[in-house]
C-alpha cells in the first residue's frame, strides 16, 4: 500500500490559466499592436476554431475552456519565436530560446520605443489626444510598454 505524500500537489503542475494568459498576451499583441494578423487568419494558420481563439481571449470565467495542448502550440507556432518561447515559459520551462539566439538588445527596444514615444507626442502635441488621435496614440502607448516591459522590474521576475 502506498502512502501519500502530504506535500505533494493538488494542483497540476502546468496551470490552463497560465497558457491562456501567456497566450492572450502574444495574440492580442499581434491582433492589436502589430496588426500582423486577424482572429480568423489566426485560426486558420494554425488549424483551430476561432471559438478557441475567442475563448483565449475573453477575460470571462464562465466562458473559458480547457485549451487543448496541440491548440495552444499551434498558436505559439504561427505567431512565432516570441509566442513559442512564452508558452515554453509559462510551462514553468525558464529560458527556453533556440540555442542560435542573440540576447535581448536594450538599444533595439529603445528605438522601437523611440519611435513610438515620437508618435504619442506627436498626438499630444496640442495638450490633448482628440478622437482622431486616438487610436494611433494608444496603439504607440501599448507598443512603449510591451517592448521595455522585459526590462522592468516587474518584467525580471518572468
Amino acid at each position: 500500500m502506498t502512502q501519500r505524500n502530504e506535500n505533494a500537489r493538488e494542483a497540476p503542475a502546468v496551470s490552463d490559466e497560465r497558457i491562456r494568459n501567456a497566450l492572450r498576451t502574444e495574440i492580442s499583441r499581434a491582433i492589436t499592436l502589430d496588426h500582423s494578423w486577424t482572429r480568423t487568419a489566426l485560426a486558420d494558420a494554425a488549424g483551430v476554431n476561432l471559438a478557441t481563439i475567442d475563448g483565449i481571449l475573453t477575460r470571462d470565467v464562465a466562458k473559458h475552456r480547457r485549451i487543448k495542448a496541440d491548440a495552444a502550440f499551434s498558436l505559439a507556432w504561427v505567431l512565432g519565436e516570441r509566442a513559442v518561447n512564452a508558452l515554453i515559459a509559462a510551462i514553468g520551462f525558464g529560458g527556453a530560446r533556440p540555442l542560435d539566439a542573440d540576447e535581448d538588445c536594450p538599444l533595439d527596444s529603445a528605438v522601437k520605443a523611440s519611435a513610438a514615444l515620437s508618435v504619442f507626442l506627436t498626438a499630444a502635441a496640442d495638450r490633448r489626444i482628440d478622437h482622431v488621435e486616438e487610436r494611433m496614440a494608444t496603439e504607440a502607448a501599448d507598443m512603449i510598454v510591451a517592448e521595455l516591459a522585459p526590462f522592468t522590474s516587474a518584467g525580471r521576475k518572468r
